[in-house]
């Protein structure tokens, strides 16, 4: 949170980081949702820069992505209704175009997308 106020912290890095943890199967997507809920609850500024690690993480390949990551997905999809967002990361977009998993994963890209 100080280092996001301070400006110390790069949301694109954070967020290249965060994709290759994930696509080596290193950390819990789910674990990483609730973190970043926690930092975006502090600002509007704090929402924002959360959104955008978030959106910088969908990278790779999505045939690799955690297993839990409808929690994720949950996280952007709440972030961009509260700011009245939508994905216009364009990787990110592909990312999610890619994306073949079923249910509620399914789900949650199908409503991000349309945004």
């Amino acid at each position: 949170v100080t280092a996001l106020a301070d400006q110390r912290l790069s949301t694109g890095l954070l967020g290249a980081a965060m994709a290759e943890l994930w696509q080596a199967q290193l950390v819990v997507a789910g674990r990483w949702a609730r973190t970043l809920a926690e930092v975006a609850r502090v600002a509007p500024g704090h929402r924002e820069a959360m959104l955008t690690v978030a959106f910088a993480a969908l990278r790779g390949d999505p045939a690799d992505a955690p297993k839990d990551l409808a929690r994720l997905l949950e996280f952007v999809h709440e972030q961009c209704v509260v700011g009245g967002q939508r994905v216009v990361d364009p990787e990110a977009r592909r990312w999610l175009e890619g994306l073949t998993r079923g249910g509620k994963t399914a789900k949650l890209k199908k409503e991000l997308l349309a945004r």
